[in-house]
């Protein structure tokens, strides 16, 4: 038979429900993909029901209190098809004015759309890599979670005074996509999650429900409302207290892709932890610390003998230590390189995930011009293999000396469909998604009965690991630091669509993250953006241009990285003085030193429970919390009014207020802030 696709489409009756904003109709509308089981590589598509006997859906509205919710049972008795998605319900026929009631999307931390698209070729607005895409006239906004482009199962139209929230209150995290799709003709608005899954014949599969609540107030009431049906489902990772003092890292490629060393290991305990101690750093992230360099010859990662091989390695870690810093060691949690290690041919190519047609899929990275780029396969999670060789590099990383490990990429990447035979899952099956979740659990459980003080880190950020991820590296939308062209955008409304971490950082106030900042510098509104945004401060060292720098404070020119392929933002490492960004960045860590209980381990509660008034638009405040004292930090992002302002705290006096310079605290210098203390 030949391999045949359905998209399979219905509708019943509608059921008209009054939100307060908006009348929403709720329907049995979906889309359902098809495939037959005994020939995999080819698709057609039809959109005719009857082609497909034996196969169900089946969708029930429910009311719960205020709430809509849907369930939907998809039923396959046909053993010749597997089912392998369902979009739906559609609900659809909504009508928001964006500018009133703004689109929250948790795109990376958060995103926020204030307009909408008006034509065909427009492609704002639009916040970096995610836009409005323009399909068939219409305008969509899609992002598949867990991943760093959807860190949460939730999204909402909100005004300051009421909105609606749609949610997959999934306890299983289970893979989806989320879409918005507006349609310029009519100005009306959809929402649909697309859920992916396998149903085999005879199978019944329960779709994640689907929840709409109606709600008065901010925005806040809607992740309130997140927040707690999330806390009955999940046990969150305990963090040793090391972590959660820390002020933030100095990730640091020692090696590169094409064997030019960065820093020796008899550099670590020395240049390498000076340059992260005069920044107030505390943390040396290890990138490349083995023989191959980075991103080259995953995953064998063995110490470098042209370094000093494994006594200098265990001598430099333990240098560091002796710096009063900690250390945590790099490995890549899915790539294996096609090139340079036995592993590959022996075992590499046979749990690499795999397409539909057969084919192995991969990742390929090109650092320099003058070497070569490396293919890697991605590795499949539910092979044991694979499972095993990622925990033996933990124990390693513990073993010589490591307060943690960075298992780099394990929650950027979205759910997707593997075909390989001999994995331990059926064929075809969604990977990505339950199978890392165990594998990382499965390691974190190990290393915390070995060492319950060494941490497990990530890449990406979403919450469908906090039960198993101590600290995110946050590299993942509004985690790289707006500049200040960006930042001025959002105050002054010029742009239809814009960051908006406090989605994120106001859900889960205690989830621990850095900034991702890949360069060897920041500017001043770039660290308080981190330190407003209660994110662990970050530089990064990848280029022999960026050592210089953080050595010899030597400004770079643009030569000076014409081998290399993805450059620092130049504009940002030449614009800085060198000296004067050092001390800032030492200056706020050391502030928030001084107020740990609130910048460090409070809880941030964004604009909840104050009233703020500044006299220009370029700035804002924002709460932290920490028993009965609150702490208000006033940010002015210009970069040369002062600010002038007011804050009051309902039932609380002010008790000080202190800035990290020492200068005067009834007015914000220019790109500065201030704390103030009530209780």
């Amino acid at each position: 038979m030949m391999a045949a696709a359905a998209i399979i489409s219905g509708c019943t009756e509608r059921i008209t429900f009054k939100a307060g904003v908006s009348d929403i109709y709720p329907d049995t509308s979906y889309l359902l993909t098809v495939e037959t089981v005994d020939s995999l590589r080819n698709t057609v598509v039809t959109a005719c029901c009857d082609t497909i006997p034996g196969i169900s859906v089946t969708i029930r509205w429910e009311k719960d209190g205020d709430d809509l919710v849907a369930k939907a049972t998809v039923r396959n008795d046909n053993p010749e098809y597997v089912v392998k998605s369902f979009e739906g319900p559609i609900v659809g026929g909504m009508r928001f004015n964006l500018e009133e009631h703004h689109l929250m999307m948790p795109f990376g931390m958060g995103e926020l759309y204030r307009k909408c698209p008006s034509a065909p070729d427009e492609k704002a607005p639009m916040v970096r890599d995610v836009l409005w895409k323009n399909v068939n006239g219409r305008y969509v906004l899609s992002a598949g979670y867990p991943s760093r482009n959807m860190s949460m199962q939730w999204c909402a139209f909100a005004s300051e005074s009421e909105g609606v929230y749609f949610a997959s209150h999934d306890a299983g995290r289970k893979g989806k996509e989320f879409n918005v799709v507006y349609d310029p003709v009519d100005s009306t608005f959809s929402v649909s999650l697309r859920h992916l899954f396998t149903c085999f014949g005879g199978e019944e599969y329960e779709v994640p429900e689907t929840r709409i609540h109606p709600y008065t107030g901010n925005w806040h009431r809607a992740a309130d409302y997140y927040r707690a049906w999330f806390d009955t489902c999940f046990r969150y990772v305990e963090e040793p207290q090391w972590l959660k003092d820390c002020s933030g890292w100095l990730l640091a490629i020692t090696k590169q892709q094409n064997e030019e060393i960065m820093w020796n290991y008899d550099e670590y305990a020395n240049g390498l932890s000076d340059a992260a101690i005069d920044r107030g750093l505390d943390i040396i992230g290890l990138f490349a610390w083995a023989h191959g360099g980075h991103d080259r010859f995953y995953p064998d990662y063995y110490p470098d003998p042209e370094r000093g091989g494994e006594e200098g390695l265990r001598k430099a870690v333990e240098g560091i230590k002796e710096r009063g810093l900690r250390t945590i060691m790099y490995v890549n949690g899915q790539l294996i390189d096609q090139n340079g290690t036995q592993f590959w041919p022996d075992t590499g190519k046979f749990i690499t995930m795999v397409n539909k047609d057969g084919s192995l899929i991969s990742e390929t990275w090109h650092k320099y011009y003058d070497a070569p780029a490396r293919t890697h396969g991605r590795a499949c999670f539910s092979c044991d293999v694979w499972r095993k060789r990622m925990l033996s590099m933990a124990k390693l990383a513990q073993d010589f000396g490591a307060d943690g490990i960075i298992y780099d990429q394990l929650a950027t990447r979205s759910p997707l469909f593997c075909y390989g035979e001999n994995h331990g899952h059926t064929v075809p099956a969604v990977v990505v998604e339950q199978d890392r979740l165990d594998f990382i659990t499965e390691i974190r459980e190990e290393m915390s009965r070995i060492d319950p003080e060494f941490v497990v880190m990530t890449e990406g950020v979403a919450d469908y690991e906090m039960s198993c991820i101590n600290i995110f590296h946050g590299c993942s939308f509004d985690v790289y630091p707006p500049d200040q062209a960006a930042m001025e955008d959002r105050l002054t409304g010029r742009s239809g669509a814009t960051w908006f971490p406090e989605m994120l950082e106001y859900t889960f106030p205690e989830m621990l993250m850095t900034v991702r900042n890949p360069a060897p510098v920041t500017s001043r509104n770039m660290s308080n953006f981190t330190l407003v945004s209660h994110l662990k401060n970050e530089i990064e060292c990848r280029y022999m241009a960026d050592v210089r720098y953080l050595k010899e404070d030597r400004i770079p020119e643009i030569e000076d990285y014409y081998n290399v392929t993805t450059k620092p933002d130049l504009a940002l490492v030449r614009s800085q003085d060198p000296v004067a960004m050092r001390e800032y960045q030492k200056c706020l860590a050391d502030f928030q030193s001084r107020n740990k209980d609130l910048l460090r381990t409070g809880k941030f509660t964004d604009t909840e429970g104050f009233a703020f008034s500044g006299s220009h638009e370029l700035c804002m405040a924002k709460a932290f919390v920490s028993g009965g004292t609150t702490g208000i930090v006033v940010w002015n992002i210009s970069q040369d009014r002062p600010l002038e302002y007011s804050v009051e705290v309902p039932g609380k006096k002010l008790i000080s207020a202190e800035s990290p310079e020492n200068t005067r605290t009834d007015a914000v210098a220019p790109e500065s802030i201030v704390l103030l203390r009530f209780e």
